[in-house]
């Protein structure tokens, strides 16, 4: 993620577990959290299917065009049935 941001690329992290901490994040030289978007249910967990839905509109908005992506992690997502 910082060698993204030193190329000037943008960073978006995809916390579908919703557990990152801002402490997860300091320890990482170089990087700046302020210029990095975090997408993350703040009070219960997302369907896979909104959480994906999320992602499409981010993915197809044109000034996110070379991003670096991280999803953490698709193995936590849940189908709308499921929750």
């Amino acid at each position: 993620m910082a060698n993204a941001q030193n190329e000037g690329r943008k960073v978006i992290y995809l916390d579908a577990e919703a557990r990152l901490k801002q402490m997860n994040l300091e320890g990482v030289e170089g990087l700046d959290t302020d210029r990095m978007e975090v997408v993350s249910s703040e009070s219960e967990p997302l369907s896979a299917e909104v959480f994906l839905d999320i992602i499409h509109k981010l993915i197809a908005d044109k000034d996110n065009y070379g991003c670096v992506w991280i999803i953490d992690s698709t193995s936590s997502l849940i189908l709308e049935k499921e929750l």
